[in-house]
């Protein structure tokens, strides 16, 4: 089969054109040519984003029967090309290998990791490479491994092999995958699978003993009791010791041997990060230099691989509360909804009224020194009895923008997530994450996009756009306690590269208070944030001003770094829904000052 030949073949079977015959030929292709293995796992990147449009239409279009629901049109309201311009097919969907396929395109890499979008690429200082740059080295340096990489003599396993099991959940806390929302339980059973987490962890036992913690977000491939592939997210491994035929493999390095606990952070395909906590793990070094020199990591210490060509491993700081090691039975956190687990809301607000302070404000929590200001307030829409929900309020002088909040969170101030170790993640345990563009002059909805958005629906980039991404007043800022020390906690990155240096993260000259309600069931955050932190020192918004503004709280279970869910508010009605805030500036909603 030619090349023109096998992209008009997967063509036709991702746009569910595909005869009984062209799908038997897929099949036969898929199973014994990993060159077109690769080639449909990048094909699908692109149609993976005009198959979540067509989730979209299937729930919210659906009941107008005059609307077209057609993938071009939805497509071109994303702003995204597509490879053809065939329509899905009515619904009737193949068996057997190919929906196994199927389900796996779709979600591939679209949107499962915004919510990761603050440590989504690689550190310039570490790799010498910008982000918006990154493409250029994927095709120059790190070809697209196989989907499924095997060793030499390594068998290929049969459609059948998946239904085996060889693999056991011992214990899911609010895990959700991404593709069906399907959940986990105890107990269950799971063979020859990619599982894209949106959410909570899951801890699995192989058939060898081989244990695995697996936390959301997190994209994975059980491919053998012997073979784990990680492509995006966290693990941890507990290895019996002489476990030399186990072979664990991220985008860019593969794990040959390993003896009791470590963990892998597989930061970006071009990226992972092994911290061993008990034993060695030998590492196949770097995948795509010139040459393999097989390194030794030990008990204690952290190393980042990057797939530079010729790049060398780097020590790291050891992080032991990074990882997520052991999870607890605790029936309360088992007992959560699952389904009300989300990525993604109906927003009600797209604006927010900023007040300015007309009297002195303490930052102690109390909030009975803030007017009665309207702001806005929203339930989230997954929640259970409206036990979860934001009301939140803004102002503003020419020294300080004001934050505060009240949140209903069963699990309140419980999140444990390290300012000082792992700053990126600290969302997941719960807070507040907003983000603005402080420039009077900026029309709205702003036009910006983080180099990710265009990697992700493998777009070009104009050179334009790739330098206005690393605008310095474009400001991330996420809130959170870090109970184990009780200090509210602030980080600052900029740009839509998300650029932030350590004195970024707990700046000075910032104010921030968090108060627990006396029932223990929410929480008062109240912040002063410096205009110069925002670079807007002397030019700060005034009266009449609107500026591109968004806000997202996020609720953590009750071990305080679990993610459950998210409310996303003041967003562009206008936007698709399933664009997360962090890669697209356009999504986001108004700050209007009064």
């Amino acid at each position: 089969m030619n090349r023109g030949e096998l992209d008009l073949l997967i063509h036709r079977y991702l746009d569910g054109l595909a005869t009984d015959d062209d799908c038997v030929r897929f099949e036969n292709v898929m199973r014994n040519q990993p060159e077109a293995r690769q080639k449909f796992w990048k094909l699908a990147e692109v149609h993976a984003l005009a198959s979540e449009a067509f989730l979209i239409s299937q729930n919210d279009v659906s009941k107008d029967a005059d609307k077209d629901t057609s993938i071009q049109e939805l497509a071109r309201e994303t702003g995204t090309p597509l490879l053809c311009e065939s329509k899905f097919a009515s619904g009737e969907s193949n068996s057997g290998l190919i929906g196994t396929w199927a389900s796996i395109a779709a979600v591939s890499c679209v949107v499962l990791f915004g919510l990761i979008a603050w440590r989504t690429a690689i550190d310039s200082s570490t790799t010498g490479t910008d982000h918006a740059d990154l493409r250029k080295v994927t095709q120059a340096d790190t070809p697209h491994l196989p989907a499924q990489r095997r060793d030499e003599g390594e068998k290929e396993p049969s459609p059948g092999d998946a239904k085996k099991g060889f693999a056991r959940v011992l214990h899911s806390r609010s895990a959700l995958s991404f593709n069906d929302e399907r959940t986990f339980q105890a107990g269950q059973t799971l063979g020859i699978e990619r599982i894209v987490l949106s959410a909570g962890a899951l801890e699995i036992v192989l058939s060898n003993g081989i244990n695995l913690i697996v936390e959301g977000p997190c994209d994975f491939e059980l491919v053998s009791s012997d073979h784990v592939v990680l492509h995006r997210g966290q693990v941890v491994v507990d290895a019996p010791v002489g476990s030399k035929t186990f072979r664990f493999d991220t985008g860019n390095v593969r794990i040959v041997e390993a003896s009791n606990e470590f963990a892998v952070d597989a930061e970006s395909e071009n990226s992972t990060v092994i911290q061993v906590y008990d034993g060695i793990v030998r590492v196949a070094g770097n995948l795509h230099s010139t040459e393999e020199l097989p390194t030794e990591v030990f008990a204690g210490k952290a190393v980042r691989y990057t797939a530079l060509r010729n790049a060398q491993p780097e020590p790291v700081e050891f992080a032991p509360e990074k990882f997520i090691r052991k999870l607890s039975k605790d029936k309360a956190i088992e007992m959560m909804d699952e389904s009300s687990i989300s990525q993604f809301n109906q927003p009600i607000h797209e604006a927010i009224a900023v007040w300015r302070r007309r009297s002195p404000i303490a930052i102690d929590g109390e909030l009975d020194d803030w007017p009665t200001a309207e702001g806005f307030h929203g339930v989230w829409d997954k929640s259970r009895d409206g036990r979860e929900y934001v009301t939140g309020r803004m102002m503003y002088d020419e020294e300080n923008l004001y934050v505060s909040a009240h949140v209903g969170d069963p699990f309140s101030m419980k999140n444990v997530i390290d300012p000082d170790n792992a700053p990126d993640l600290a969302w997941r345990g719960g807070g507040l994450q907003i983000r603005l563009w402080a420039e009077r002059t900026i029309e709205w909805p702003a036009d910006l996009n983080s180099p990710e958005y265009y990697l992700m629906r493998s777009l070009s980039v104009e050179p334009s756009h790739r330098e206005k991404s690393k605008n310095q007043r474009v400001a991330h800022l996420s809130l959170w306690y870090h109970a184990p020390t009780k200090r509210s906690c602030l980080q600052v990155a900029y740009g839509m590269e998300f650029k932030h240096v350590n004195d970024r993260i707990n700046p000075p000259n910032f104010e921030g208070m968090f108060r627990r309600d006396e029932d223990g069931r929410g929480y008062v955050v109240e912040y002063a944030i410096p205009w110069e932190l925002l670079n807007a020192s002397g030019d700060s918004p005034q009266s009449g001003d609107r500026i591109p503004f968004t806000w997202t709280t996020h609720w953590g279970d009750q071990s305080g770094r679990i993610w459950r869910g998210q409310q996303n508010e003041l967003r562009n009605a206008n936007e698709p829904s399933r664009i997360s805030s962090w890669e697209r500036a356009a999504t986001w909603g108004r700050a209007e000052f009064e």
